[in-house]
């Protein structure tokens, strides 16, 4: 489906369910194919099996990387930084554009102000975040520094100062890859089960009391499907 997103002819592609190094590899392969024609890609994709990514520049030795197999969940890289995520009963987004019409700042604000507009559709109360907040302020530690949704950046998306949307971008040839999570539930709380911490209890707490899920505030919104059909309704 081609859409007008920002005032650019964007391909839509909803992949559904795909493999952790699959959604990964593709989101870089779009860049490449960006032309005239097709000025920039929104995608949306859910992911099987579960998957722990880490970011661009992130150290693997803070995952527990026996755990996470035992539980036959994968662990990936993601092409742009930011923290480690828990991929699992969520909606993830990749947003690819030329850097011509905006820069990635703006991109940045964009797109979350898309995903505002449709999760006040549903009643949800969603507000930008203001500024940057840091997490070490309220629990020092090598963990929580670790974890995407430990913290907030400026533009994105959060209910009564939780955050609901996690993303990261990178610039490759002044072309923007940007991405996000976007939790159903909170499984994403579960991250803490696979980091190297000898108080997973007290993290998942304190990692809840700065995080929210879409079922958490609407309970119509169960699953992948239910969301990403959402989405696709308010982009037709």
């Amino acid at each position: 489906m081609i859409i007008n997103l920002f005032g650019k002819s964007t391909k839509f592609i909803d992949s559904g369910f795909c493999e952790p190094q699959f959604n990964m590899d593709y989101d870089l392969s779009l860049i490449d194919q960006l032309d005239t024609e097709i000025e920039a890609f929104f995608r949306i994709y859910a992911w099987k099996p579960y998957a722990i990514s880490l970011g661009m520049n992130q150290d693997t030795n803070d995952i527990n990387l026996e755990v996470l197999e035992n539980d036959e969940y994968q662990l990936v890289r993601r092409p742009t930084g930011g923290r480690a995520v828990f991929h699992a009963n969520e909606l993830t987004y990749s947003y690819i554009t030329k850097l011509d019409k905006f820069n990635k700042s703006q991109a940045y604000e964009l797109v979350h102000i898309e995903f505002d507009k449709i999760l006040k559709s549903i009643g949800i109360n969603s507000d930008f975040v203001k500024s940057n907040s840091d997490f070490q302020s309220i629990y020092k530690s090598s963990e929580s520094r670790s974890i995407c949704f430990a913290s907030s950046a400026k533009y994105e998306i959060e209910i009564d100062g939780k955050k609901l949307i996690g993303s990261a971008q990178r610039v490759i040839d002044n072309k923007l890859l940007q991405h996000g999570s976007i939790p159903i539930d909170n499984k994403h709380l579960d991250i803490v089960n696979y980091l190297k911490t000898d108080s997973p209890e007290r993290l998942k707490e304190i990692l809840a009391s700065k995080s929210t899920s879409i079922s958490e505030q609407n309970t119509s919104i169960q699953n992948y499907d239910d969301f990403a059909k959402l989405v696709r309704e308010y982009l037709s």
